[in-house]
């Protein structure tokens, strides 16, 4: 049998027996009344539930806040509290030599120092002869000068 020969089933025409309708209908109609004690405690329970819940969720917001500062502040006193040393070349128990300026390490303002003391022509101390060739002149502040950008920093040759 092909489609167009079956009968079309118009859904307004399915009907339930009339006792099925009438349970049905008994069934939903009815409405259960409950006390006010019952009501009352149902209620107590659910807002005991639910408060707790967001108790719980207003300690572990306030938690996580405080963690999170707490973190804050253990990284700026970390980072305001650590001192780097000096490179190990650098720290010397005596004067360090070629250090002009005495600033505890070689660097290029000793080139420019020992240069400005060489044009003024101050008499300098012996131990300014730092390529030990008798006298302290141009070489001593090119030998600063070198120790002071060399990878070897502040040791001199």
């Amino acid at each position: 049998m092909s489609t167009s020969d079956q009968p079309a089933h118009d859904e307004t025409q399915l009907t339930a027996p009339e006792r099925l309708t009438a349970d049905l209908k008994r069934l939903y109609l009815h409405r259960q009344t409950v006390s006010e004690e019952v009501d009352r405690s149902v209620s107590l329970m659910a807002r005991r539930h639910f408060g707790a819940s967001r108790h719980v969720r207003s300690v572990v917001r306030w938690l996580s806040v405080g963690a999170a500062a707490a973190a804050a502040l253990l990284v700026v006193f970390w980072s305001t509290s650590v001192h780097h040393a000096p490179p190990p070349e650098v720290v010397v128990s005596a004067a360090i030599v070629g250090d002009v300026d005495a600033s505890g390490e070689v660097d290029i303002l000793d080139a420019f120092a020992l240069a400005r003391k060489l044009e003024d022509a101050e008499p300098l101390p012996g131990e300014w002869d730092l390529n030990a060739d008798g006298e302290v002149n141009r070489k001593d502040v090119d030998a600063v000068a070198y120790a002071a950008v060399s990878l070897r920093r502040g040791h001199l040759q």
